[in-house]
């Protein structure tokens, strides 16, 4: 998006939440939010989005736990989501809360915290770092491959 395009879209912004921003100075507004849209590097939740359209089947041993299909799917986002890490930023942490799960689930965050939780008691996946406020929780895949 162009320059221009990015400082009328900001610009409208401004005018329209005055009010409420701590910063009162247009230009440094502008500057906030150029130095952030240089860290941007796709739209949100189209990554996270991409992964769900193409989840992997996680190792055939799983089934041996005996979770239903809401536990399975979650076991193929966590399983997608590791691989997805691994071959775009060689890395294996996979960042997620437990309101994002049950949306993803199409269940509420306490029953997707509770299915979290067990896959880490079954050792599938294990809690790396609690999330907290708008942080989400950093969890590692760690079921073995068939």
């Amino acid at each position: 998006m162009p320059y221009e395009i990015r400082r009328r879209l900001v610009r409208e912004w401004f005018d329209e939440n005055l009010a409420a921003i701590g910063t009162k100075e247009f230009a440094v507004c502008l500057s906030d939010f150029e130095r952030g849209w240089k860290n941007v590097k796709a739209p949100k939740g189209l990554i996270l989005n991409s992964v769900l359209a193409t989840l992997e089947r996680p190792p055939g041993s799983i089934e041996q736990l005996g979770y239903g299909s809401i536990g399975q799917r979650l076991c193929a986002v966590m399983f997608s989501l590791c691989k997805h890490q691994q071959q775009h930023f060689q890395n294996d942490l996979i960042m997620l809360s437990c309101r994002m799960a049950g949306q993803i689930l199409g269940i509420d965050k306490g029953e997707a915290n509770k299915l979290l939780q067990a896959l880490a008691r079954d050792r599938v996946i294990e809690l790396v770092e609690r999330g907290a406020g708008v942080r989400a929780s950093r969890w590692r895949w760690i079921w073995p491959d068939d």
